[in-house]
């Protein structure tokens, strides 16, 4: 229900649906893809596109206020080992369980994979904006990511889960880091890297 209000006058410009088709309510937009995926019009815990919302470690469906290794769910510190999630088992994408946005979502909402997330970078124009980026798919239509914090060296960034377990590091995800230098530069990037599982950070959920 969270995005239900906010989207209300914008859903005949960019085709946002809602409904009691297994959307719980929440908003997505159809961008055009190949896949055929959607994607929510807010993060997680936000109510509009150019909110934060909420702050999660990879594989917990909460947020907390500290985000340490020694309080993740998924790492045993008496033994110094990731459990469940770990690269030589087959356990490489987040159960429904353990997915932020399926858990927080409901319906058929779930986080992204790292392929979805490149799929996004390779098919639509990215604009950046002062807020954060403006994602435009190939049928026009488009979505908000927004930044949440700036770097040490100014720039102004965001960091979004993908559920995919980073192929080499049992203790990295994949993830989605967008950023935007001020002019005079003007330097934006898009692109997935990898990040600490235990660390705070944001999640879309898509419609699938």
């Amino acid at each position: 229900m969270l995005c239900f209000v906010a989207v209300l006058t914008t859903i005949s410009a960019q085709n946002t649906f809602m409904g009691s088709d297994g959307s719980n309510g929440y908003s997505y937009v159809d961008l055009g893809l190949p896949s055929g995926l959607k994607w929510a019009t807010c993060n997680v815990g936000a109510t509009k596109p150019e909110e934060i919302g909420y702050f999660f470690a990879w594989g917990e469906v909460e947020p907390k206020e500290d985000y340490s290794l020694g309080n993740y769910k998924w790492y045993n510190a008496s033994d110094s080992i990731y459990t469940k999630y770990y690269t030589d088992s087959n356990k490489v994408v987040l159960d429904k369980e353990d997915d932020a946005a399926a858990v927080n979502m409901g319906g058929y909402w779930r986080m992204p994979t790292k392929e979805e997330f490149e799929e996004l970078i390779s098919c639509c124009k990215w604009r950046a904006k002062k807020k954060g980026f403006k994602v435009i798919g190939p049928n026009g239509n488009s979505i908000f990511f927004p930044f949440y914090y700036f770097s040490d060296y100014g720039y102004r960034c965001g960091i979004y889960w993908t559920s995919s377990l980073h192929s080499l590091y049992a203790s990295d995800s994949s993830v989605l880091n967008i950023a935007l230098q001020p002019p005079p530069y003007a330097f934006k990037s898009f692109f997935c890297i990898r990040e600490k599982r235990h660390t705070g950070n944001l999640v879309r959920g898509v419609y699938d």
